[in-house]
């Protein structure tokens, strides 16, 4: 392939089960990296007492065998990270805390295999008890990263990257293509080549329902795990 020319594939995804599907293309280098997920809605610094609209929330996309965010407080916290389906709840260290700690972390991690894909709370709580007057006026700052598959940005397609966000505060939610039970779709997808000539680039296409609905809008009234349905391998040489 030549570097800088673009060169369209199409993939037919066919729909086998009993209820629409949104499919999007998430296209994956095959090189872990450490990545900063960008918040897709709240806040990364937040008055003290936190209220619950203004914490950052995170799309964790396929391929990511952790995640940690942190926060740093002007006064004792704890983080607080759970999953969308609030099946995994992930706190910092209590005890820390209490101890008078500003600073608070929660991880989520495999040794093997990825962690759950789709939207991740964040929320910070200081640390009681209080008086009369409530909780003291404060701030804090959350920080996140996560070990992950890279972004192929030479790889485009018609439905764009419903996980384009999760790094890219400019991403967007993606245009999935809507597919009825039983019917098919096809998919354009556009590699344009950059890099030395001779070289060899090998990724992935993670062809994926979308984590958010409604695609596109600014609020999030509808949360999912965003499945990987078929994983499909590229390697191609810069010539």
């Amino acid at each position: 392939m030549t570097a800088g020319k673009a060169t369209q594939v199409p993939v037919i995804v066919h729909n086998t089960g009993v209820e629409p599907i949104a499919v999007g293309v998430n296209a994956r280098t095959n090189t872990v990296q450490t990545i900063q997920p960008v918040a897709i809605q709240g806040n990364t610094t937040v008055d003290l007492p936190e209220v619950g609209s203004n914490a950052p929330v995170y799309s964790v996309p396929p391929d990511t065998s952790k995640l940690s965010v942190a926060t740093s407080s002007s006064v004792p916290a704890q983080i607080e990270l759970q999953g969308s389906a609030a099946g995994i709840d992930v706190l910092g260290d209590l005890q820390a805390a209490q101890n008078g700690s500003t600073v608070s972390i929660a991880t989520i991690s495999e040794h093997t295999g990825f962690i759950s894909k789709g939207i991740w709370f964040g929320s910070v709580q200081e640390i009681g008890p209080f008086g009369p007057s409530g909780a003291p006026s404060g701030t804090a700052s959350y920080t996140a990263s996560m070990r992950t598959a890279g972004f192929d940005k030479a790889v485009t397609s018609s439905t764009n990257d419903p996980y384009a966000n999760s790094v890219d505060p400019n991403g967007g939610f993606g245009a999935p293509a809507v597919i009825q039970p039983g019917a098919s779709a096809v998919v354009m997808v556009t590699i344009t080549p950059n890099g030395a000539k001779g070289s060899t680039v090998t990724g992935h296409l993670n062809l994926v329902t979308v984590p958010t609905l409604p695609t596109g809008a600014t609020g999030i009234p509808f949360e999912g795990t965003g499945e990987v349905i078929s994983v499909l391998p590229y390697t191609y040489k810069i010539g």
